[in-house]
């Protein structure tokens, strides 16, 4: 596997999502327990494929009792030229989905002062 990965517990599991090899897929791992080797390859891996916006999960997500917000690099155009947020709307060991969050997206825009040098 690649990098970027982000480490987070949800609904009694500990979720580990990583970035794949390429810059536009991911790939999501759950264990009981944190400091265990059993993590689990969720069944539906790569569960990101083809999104070059919003693969490379970057940061903590945030986490509340409703539910998980990871970020992602969007690497469209380039490596981490944006940052959106994506709301998981189904995390089990059998499957995951997730959209784009109702936020501004994206969350973070180019920096302009880059371009302009």
């Amino acid at each position: 596997m690649g990098g970027n990965a982000v480490v987070f517990q949800w609904d009694g599991r500990w979720w580990a999502l990583v970035g794949d090899d390429s810059i536009d897929g991911a790939h999501l791992y759950y264990s009981e327990s944190l400091t265990q080797d059993a993590w689990h390859a969720h069944p539906e891996n790569p569960v990101i494929t083809d999104r070059p916006t919003a693969a490379r999960p970057v940061g903590r997500p945030l986490v509340t009792d409703d539910g998980v917000v990871p970020f992602y690099r969007d690497c469209a155009n380039a490596y981490g030229e944006r940052v959106r947020a994506y709301e998981v709307t189904a995390l089990v060991a059998e499957a995951s989905r997730d959209r784009c969050s109702g936020v501004s997206s994206p969350l973070l825009p180019p920096d302009k002062s880059d371009t302009e040098q």
